[in-house]
């Protein structure tokens, strides 16, 4: 899939604004440029795909529609070996569930669970890895957008986040630049080098 080069172009001015927070050490404004990324290329993915659903809110679907559409890309940008170890240090906490968040749904705490096993066991398939990674991203862009909502404890909430994005934020940043470094006229605009 061609991307449409605003989106496109305003994608990698988000990434390099993720790349500038992960620069500062800022794991927090990291996350928020790159997720915003992720969106602004979803959205290429939903207008290209899933338009016939007709107009939807949130991100859920536009990301649903990039996970699906790009599969292939997703999943060979999260299974290169230099994040296996953030991969498998997000699959160990909490006694496999990633996250400790209120309320949450019985289909997200399988999922996240289905995740880890994956990462740690390499023994699941490609929709269960990539449910639970796109589970996980939904659950920690609510969690952090929406305030306090990620925790049923008040301990080490700051230090539990800043841990939680140290690992995920260099997941997410390999999918933005895998879905960005497809043939376009927008690649004109990458740096050659991931860092």
């Amino acid at each position: 899939m061609q991307l449409d080069e605003t989106r496109a172009t305003n994608a990698i001015n988000w990434w390099k604004y993720s790349k500038e927070f992960a620069d500062k050490e800022d794991d927090y404004g990291t996350f928020f440029a790159a997720w915003i990324a992720l969106v602004i290329l979803a959205r290429d993915y939903e207008a290209t795909y899933c338009s016939q659903l007709g107009p939807g809110s949130g991100d859920d679907r536009p990301i649903q529609c990039c996970f699906d559409h790009a599969k292939d890309i997703i999943l060979a940008a999260i299974r290169r070996p230099d994040l296996k170890v953030h991969k498998e240090r997000l699959a160990l906490r909490h006694q496999g569930e990633i996250l400790r968040t209120e309320r949450r749904k019985y289909a997200d705490k399988t999922a996240l669970r289905q995740l880890s096993s994956v990462w740690l066991n390499y023994a699941a398939t490609e929709t269960e890895e990539l449910r639970g990674l796109k589970t996980l991203l939904l659950l920690v862009r609510n969690g952090l957008f929406h305030g306090s909502k990620m925790y049923n404890d008040s301990t080490n909430r700051e230090s539990d986040d800043r841990q939680l994005l140290a690992d995920l934020n260099p997941i997410l940043l390999a999918i933005i630049f895998a879905l960005l470094d497809q043939p376009g006229p927008h690649t004109r605009l990458l740096p050659r080098v991931v860092s």
